[in-house]
């Protein structure tokens, strides 16, 4: 890259594209994409780069949560496959009960 006719210093990468560069968002997003097959029919996945939002919606928090678990170990199984790295740290999940006669809450394994 230069600036003002001045090219930048090299610096070998071990992973990943520099933050900022023009590929930053793309190429997650290629790498990621063939992430759907793993994906249960009844939910809904968003991702922004290498973020992925997972939602299912049902009056019972048991199926939401049986079809959210499934969903979440095949993705750490695709995650495996691809030598990727989920961090658990990072991994947060909450629920937005509509139903109070349903409403009970459920804990993702994150480990898995």
């Amino acid at each position: 890259m230069k600036f003002n006719g001045v090219p930048s210093e090299s610096h070998r990468l071990r992973s990943g594209v520099p933050q900022g560069s023009v590929l930053s968002p793309l190429l997650p997003l290629i790498y990621m994409n063939p992430i759907h097959p793993h994906i249960h029919l009844d939910t809904k996945i968003a991702y922004y780069a290498d973020d992925i939002a997972v939602c299912h919606s049902h009056i019972d928090t048991a199926v939401s949560e049986e079809v959210i678990t499934a969903t979440l170990e095949s993705i750490a199984a695709w995650d495996e496959d691809m030598k990727l790295i989920i961090n658990a740290d990072k991994s947060n999940y909450c629920i937005f009960p509509t139903d109070r006669l349903h409403h009970r809450t459920f804990s993702a394994n994150k480990n898995s």
